[in-house]
């Protein structure tokens, strides 16, 4: 499955089979800025959930919680400070989702 959003500069490419999702977004911002929201709690708690816990590390498990009780869960598997984070999604809302 591919989608594009030619106006939000968005790329989204799915293999069910292999149970991976890759989405790509282009947006005007410095590496920096973009990587601190992904990243850190409190870039997180900028554009999702203020409630974070978070460290820029592979291995380290990131988790968001929700006002409605939903939680995500997401380990770190690489990371290239500054040029990309690979999450792993271990729990979120609609379950547990091992190696996604």
């Amino acid at each position: 499955m591919n989608s594009t959003n030619k106006n939000n500069r968005a790329r989204t490419v799915a293999d069910l089979a292999a149970g991976e999702i890759l989405t790509t977004v282009e947006v005007t911002a410095t590496s920096e800025h973009v990587f601190h929201a992904l990243t850190l709690p409190d870039g997180i708690a900028g554009w999702w959930s203020n409630h974070v816990t978070a460290e820029p590390k592979v291995g380290s498990l990131t988790e968001v919680r929700f006002e409605n009780g939903g939680v995500f869960k997401m380990e770190i598997i690489d990371l290239e400070v500054g040029k990309n984070v690979h999450w792993s999604v271990r729990l979120s809302p609609h379950g547990t989702c091992i190696g996604a």
